[in-house]
This record gives structure tokens, C-alpha cells and sequence, in this order.
């Protein structure tokens, strides 16, 4: 590979070949774990993971549990890995002053994952992780030497009371127009990623990535518990049952989201540049409906109302309740979020997930029955719990 910067390009921006140190955030989560698996095979750099944890020892068991849970090569990735204790959302990341002053000045590289991520907590429970924590990084990221920051955020960002109007993923939209967030998960994401983009046009160089939802990876059936869609789905096959909604389906198995992540800060591309790491088969929940009608498991095409009717019935179990939670009236949304976000189009010219795998040797597999089986099989294996918690 040619490392040298083409013409336009900051000769400060560095491509993960030519690293020589990388710091990674959000290490001992689902899609860290993949990135460390990409990391460990598309780069020699010495691999520096921020992890919670009261020592180095328990640190490399975190991050070595993590990648066991989801069948990776856990013994060979670990192997390459270098614990730092701390936290993103402490002063210094939670760093000791030796360990700050040392890989500020030797890292090359941040890719920053590391996020609080939870659809009922207010935004002011999610601040310190995902708001400070991403100032913390840039103050990282400018300390000692200029750095090249790769940031992990969310399509959720577009998600506001402003998506109607204003489409989503559209980045002919300036983001700050995005600014009615109902769910604080995304508006801490979206203040984040405003944080990223005055650093870039300050002159640090990355890349900013929005993963849409994350699907196992492309042969299993796996969602993680708590993830939106895992929760959705859950609900429908505890009532049998799809709500007759043009929501679609705009999630991306994990492996695929990590290939395209190293690949993109791999090679030279446009600096800055954000990449919305979405779905373009634009799959309806109707489809899924229809596709279930091939399996052992059927779900019937329910109007919106009658399927909310049915989610009160029986045991409440978590999905059924965040499910409801959903379709309860907010301002700007008298039918609620589900309902309101039925009536936002997908903007395929802003998808860029395809770009972002080109020359990975990974493809995006389509939506297909078989892939549904899976991950059906994978949530009737491991129900949703009941919860103590009822809505009135």
C-alpha cells in the first residue's frame, strides 16, 4: 500500500498500517470485540485498551471474557493487546499521570467506542460517559501531539422529532437541525459527535462512523441483550405478532460494521469524511411478517393499535414494556416514536456502507428467511425476563 498522502490530504492523518501505537475505547463491549479481532490482523501497532478495572490483570480478563462470549480467537487476540486502566469519563480518562503522559505521547491512532448505551435513561445518566467521555478523548487527542481519531457514534443521531422533515442520514442537513431527541441515548451521541466535528474542522484528522443497529454476525443468530432490535423482536414473538407499520429494518450484522470500520481507516479516503454504516435493502416490518410465514414461528400483521393492545396482555416482560414505552404519546409525536419514525424515508444515496467495505473482501448479505430463522431461534432460546415493573 502507497502511505504517502495524495494531494488535498493532511500529511497528519495516519492510516492504521503505518501506526506504531493505537488507543482503544469501548474494548469490552459487542462491536469492540470484533474491532479488536479486525485490529489484530490489519495492523502491527502495539494495541493500548482504556478498561475499567481496579488492575492490568483484571483488565486482560474483561476484555479476554468478552471476546470468549462471542467465539472469537480470544488466547491469539489478547495476546496482542495492552491493558490501561481508567475510565473516558474522568479527568485524563481516569489515567495515572505516568501512563497519561506517556501514551499521549506515543500514541498514533484513537478509536473511540466506548458508550453508555440505554433506551430509557435520561440523558443526564448517559452525559458523563458519552458527552465527557468524547471531550476527555479530544483532550487526549490534542495532548503532547495530534493525534488521528476514528469516532464510533449512532444513525440514532438522526433520530429526533426533526426526522420527518429533515430525513435521515441526510447530510445535506446540517446536524445541529437534529436537535428534538425524545431518547436521551441518542441526543448524548449526537452532542458527542457535534463535539468531533468542530475538533476535525480545528484540524484534527479522523473519521466519524454511524453504525445503524448491530445484528450478530452474518452465520449466527445472535443480537446482544438490551439492543433495540433484539427487544422489538422479543416482543413480536411474545405475542405473535408484527405492527402493520413503513418502519424499516436498518440493521447491520457486527463483523461486517468492524470490517468496514478498519478498512475505511485503513486506506487514504476523504478526510473527515462520515460514513453511515446503514442497511440499503430497505426491509419493512411487513416483510418480516411475510418472511416469518416460512418458518416454524409465524407472526401475524397487526395494526399498530391492536398489536400495542396485545403487548399489555400476560406477563410483562422488558421488551413488551420499552415496546409500549415506544408507542406512548410525546410531544411532537401524539402516536409515538414508532409511529412517528413510520413516516421517515431512508435516503440511499446516503448510505455508505458498501463504500466503506470496498476492497475488504467482505460483502453485506441481504435480508433472508434464513437469517431471520436465526436470530428468531437465537431470542426464543433466551426470552426476555419478566419484569416487576408494570405499565398502567
Amino acid at each position: 500500500m502507497n502511505l504517502k498522502a495524495p494531494n488535498g490530504y493532511n500529511n497528519q492523518y495516519i492510516l492504521l498500517p503505518e501506526a506504531s501505537a493505537i488507543l482503544v475505547t469501548g474494548s469490552t463491549g459487542f462491536l469492540g470485540a470484533y474491532l479488536l479481532d479486525e485490529l489484530s490482523t490489519a495492523t502491527n501497532a502495539e494495541i493500548y485498551c482504556l478498561v475499567r478495572a481496579q488492575n492490568e490483570a483484571e483488565g486482560r480478563e474483561r476484555i479476554y471474557r468478552n471476546l470468549e462470549s462471542y467465539s472469537l480467537d480470544a488466547r491469539k487476540i489478547i495476546e496482542r493487546v495492552r491493558i490501561v486502566c481508567g475510565d473516558v469519563s474522568k479527568a485524563r480518562l481516569g489515567m495515572t499521570d505516568n501512563n497519561w503522559r506517556r501514551l499521549s505521547a506515543k500514541v498514533d491512532i484513537i478509536l473511540h467506542g466506548a458508550a453508555r448505551i440505554s433506551w430509557l435513561d435520561s440523558f443526564k445518566k448517559l452525559e458523563p460517559t458519552n458527552v465527557d467521555g468524547t471531550r476527555n478523548i479530544l483532550e487526549f487527542a490534542h495532548e503532547r501531539r495530534s493525534k488521528t481519531l476514528h469516532f464510533v457514534s449512532t444513525t440514532g443521531i438522526y433520530m429526533s422529532l426533526d426526522a420527518p422533515e429533515l430525513g435521515y442520514l441526510s447530510k445535506q442537513q446540517p446536524l445541529e437541525k437534529y436537535h428534538r431527541h425524545v431518547i436521551g441515548y441518542f441526543k448524548s451521541k449526537w452532542i458527542a459527535e457535534q463535539e468531533i466535528q468542530k475538533a476535525f474542522s480545528a484540524g484534527l484528522t479522523g473519521t466519524i462512523y454511524r453504525p445503524s443497529f448491530i445484528l450478530g454476525t452474518i452465520k449466527s443468530g445472535y443480537i446482544p441483550p438490551g439492543d433495540l432490535t433484539r427487544l422489538f423482536l422479543s416482543a413480536c414473538l411474545e405475542v405473535s405478532a408484527v405492527p402493520d407499520l413503513e418502519l424499516f429494518v436498518d440493521a447491520v450484522p457486527v463483523d461486517v460494521i468492524a470490517r468496514a470500520i478498519v478498512n475505511v481507516a485503513s486506506r487514504w479516503d476523504q478526510n473527515g469524511r462520515e460514513y453511515n454504516l446503514s442497511q440499503p435493502e430497505n426491509m419493512t416490518l411487513a416483510h418480516i411478517a411475510h418472511l416469518s410465514q416460512g418458518l416454524s414461528t409465524q407472526l401475524e400483521l397487526l395494526s399498530f393499535e391492536a398489536w400495542q393492545d396485545l403487548l399489555r396482555e400476560g406477563p410483562m416482560t422488558e421488551a413488551k414494556r420499552i415496546m409500549i414505552l415506544f408507542g406512548w404519546p410525546v410531544a411532537g409525536a401524539p402516536l409515538g416514536l414508532m409511529s412517528l419514525f413510520s413516516d421517515v424515508k431512508l435516503d440511499l444515496e446516503n448510505v455508505d456502507i458498501e463504500a466503506a467495505l470496498q476492497g475488504s473482501g467482505m460483502a453485506l448479505p441481504g435480508h433472508c428467511i434464513e437469517s431471520l430463522d436465526l436470530y428468531l431461534t437465537d431470542i426464543i432460546a433466551k426470552p426476555a425476563p419478566v419484569t416487576e415493573k408494570q405499565i398502567v
